[in-house]
Order: structure tokens, then C-alpha cells, then sequence
């Protein structure tokens, strides 16, 4: 309902609550849900509100162009769909996120820019003006801008802009969680990401046989795929398989487990074509007795059929938090525009 005068009111935001919305049956066990207005909703997935005749900026290094299609917002995606693009098909390859969408929690600001103002929307804001453009600001530094058309409904314009920002930063704690919780961890999800059709040309690293071709690809010799850790039993942060060496035994691999912190022992991961292996490790435990044998294991497992070893301490050479933040926050002015900080030289 429309409340004010022409050029300032509000609209109540009719954002359906997260958890009744996606914990109904209907929105997690019917198929017809999953088309909703054009957009292919993943299980659990409802539109919440949308707006036609919208037009998504595009960048290129000629300036690009603009991309005209119907905006959407749910709980879990900021979605575009394009003008006259195919429907997908039942036995499509489903994803999570399309070309044109951006996830709520990769957003961290909304924009909305008027005829003679802008203003940054937050969910306890009200706009007093019609937004002729919404600019969305991502955490992985893109700018996705989206223009009105002067044919877009008003009341669709101002509702998903207020929508979008109460939804990507709920006034509720944890209510972007719901969405993961419950629609992401039902049968039907996991059903839905079970079919999805892996690239061939892209080694996921998932079991033996992916490092056994990675071996092969690179030309490593004496190198093997351990599942001693397949339980998860030695390393609980490490994955099922490692390459270690061929004439490592794995009972006398499960022995240097607990010479390296939180049993991350010296894996392999490349093979340069001059010879040379790179492998990962953590720090040593030094509150740990090395016997014998347990010296010659370890001898074995660092130097990996190599004559030389050389171990690269990078635990002085890492950034800090801090530095990251700083480094994040320079490259984010870099990308997304504004004054030129002092720091750049170039």
C-alpha cells in the first residue's frame, strides 16, 4: 500500500519470513516451484520479489553495453535473466549460480541511484525517491549495475531494492543460514548436485584416480596415491588421498603423522618438467621424541627420491590479517573506483 506524496513514500516491504518460507512443504517438494516467472529456482528456492524491464550493465573493454532482461531477488540469489534466453532444459547440468547472479552473502552494499541523488540502502532505510538505478557493490570486488527502464512499474523498482537490502543483511542473526540449512541439506538438493555433470577437461581431485592422471600428466616418477587417511583417522584436514613417496610403506607413513602439526605430512602437489618436486607440509612438532627409525622415515618422506632437500619456513613471510585487510581494501578501491589513494604509484 501506498502511503505519502508522489515524490516521497514508503512501500511495506512484503518479504516473506525465511524460515516459513523455505521449510513449506510446497516450496521444497513441488517441481512446479522450481520455474517461477522464468527464473529456475533451485529446491527450496522462491522468488520474493522481481521486476521487469530491467536493464544489467555490461563491461567489456570497449565500455560494453547494456543487457535487457527481469530482475530477481530470493533468498539465497540476486538472479537475471535475459531477454529471450533459452529455458533451461529438465535434463539441463544445474548450477547454483548463473552469468548473471550474485549470491546475498557476496553482497556488501546496495545502491540506489535517483534523478538528482544517491543513497546507500540498509534494511531499517526508506527511500523518499524512485530508483532509476540499482548499483549492487560485491565482496569479490565487482560493481553489478542494473537500470530501470522508464517502462518498469514503480512500485516493482523501490520493492526490489528494498527487498534486496533487507535480505542480504537480515535484521535476524543467522537468517541467511536458513536457506543452507534447510533447503541445501534436504534429499532433493543433494539430489540435485549429485547429477550435475562434471567438466572432463577438470580434475577435481576427488579420489585416487584423479591424482594417479595428475602423476601422469606431469610426469612424476616415484610417487604414489596413499589412502591411509582415508577414514580421516591420521589428519582430519587433510583429504582421503595423498601422493607421497612409492617406497613409503603407509605403516611406516602412519608413524610421521605425529612429528608435523595437526598431521599434515609432506604431500606432494607438482612436479616441475626439470625434475623437481614441490610438496606441502606444516611446522614440526618439537615436543616429540625422534627415534631412529622415526629420523630415517621422515628422510624419506621430505626428500621423496631426491638428492636435495630444500624446506622454505614461510611462516614469517605470510601477511597478517591485518595486511590482508589493507591489501583487499587498496585493490577494492583499484576495481571499484574512487580516489585515487596516495599509495599508488604508478
Amino acid at each position: 500500500m501506498l502511503t505519502g506524496s508522489k515524490t516521497s513514500f514508503k512501500i511495506r516491504q512484503m518479504v516473506p519470513e525465511f524460515k516459513d518460507k523455505i521449510l513449506s512443504p510446497s516450496s521444497l517438494n513441488s517441481r512446479n516451484s522450481r520455474d517461477m516467472f522464468g527464473l529456475r529456482c533451485l529446491p527450496g528456492e522462491c522468488v520474493l520479489q522481481r521486476a521487469v524491464l530491467v536493464k544489467k550493465k555490461l563491461c567489456g573493454p570497449d565500455g560494453g553495453g547494456w543487457l535487457a532482461g527481469t530482475l530477481f531477488c530470493t533468498h539465497f540469489r540476486v538472479a537475471f535473466v535475459p531477454e529471450d534466453s533459452p529455458p533451461a532444459e529438465d535434463n539441463a547440468d544445474p548450477v547454483l549460480l548463473g552469468d548473471h547472479d550474485v549470491a546475498l552473502a557476496s553482497i556488501e552494499k546496495v545502491v540506489a541511484v535517483g534523478p538528482s541523488r544517491t543513497k546507500v540502502v540498509t534494511p531499517n532505510s526508506s527511500l523518499k525517491f524512485i530508483p532509476e538505478e540499482l548499483v549492487l557493490y560485491c565482496r569479490d570486488l565487482r560493481v553489478m549495475r542494473f537500470l530501470f527502464d522508464r517502462l518498469t512499474p514503480e512500485v516493482q523498482a523501490m520493492e526490489i531494492t528494498c527487498a534486496i537490502a533487507k535480505t542480504y543483511q537480515p535484521l535476524k542473526p543467522g537468517a541467511l543460514s536458513y536457506f543452507q540449512k534447510a533447503a541445501l541439506g534436504s534429499v532433493e538438493m543433494k539430489q540435485f548436485l549429485s547429477n550435475r555433470q562434471q567438466d572432463p577437461h577438470v580434475n577435481w581431485f576427488e579420489g585416487a584416480a584423479d591424482w594417479e592422471r595428475e602423476l601422469e600428466r606431469t610426469g612424476a616418477r616415484g610417487w604414489r596415491v596413499s589412502a591411509v587417511n582415508d577414514r580421516f583417522e591420521m589428519a582430519t584436514s587433510l583429504p582421503q588421498f595423498n601422493v607421497v613417496p612409492q617406497r613409503v610403506l603407509d605403516t611406516e607413513l602412519k608413524k610421521t603423522f605425529a612429528h608435523f602439526s595437526e598431521g599434515r605430512i609432506p604431500r606432494w602437489c607438482w612436479h616441475h618438467p626439470l625434475g623437481s618436486d614441490l610438496l606441502r607440509m606444516a611446522s614440526f612438532q618439537n615436543n616429540i621424541y625422534h627415534e631412529k627409525d622415526d629420523v630415517r622415515n621422515l628422510e624419506m618422506v621430505l626428500f621423496g627420491g631426491q638428492q636435495q632437500c630444500v624446506v622454505v619456513d614461510l611462516a614469517e613471510e605470510m601477511p597478517t590479517p591485518a595486511d590482508i585487510q589493507l591489501a583487499h581494501s587498496r585493490l577494492r578501491v583499484l576495481c571499484q573506483g574512487g580516489r585515487r589513494p596516495h599509495w599508488h604509484s604508478c
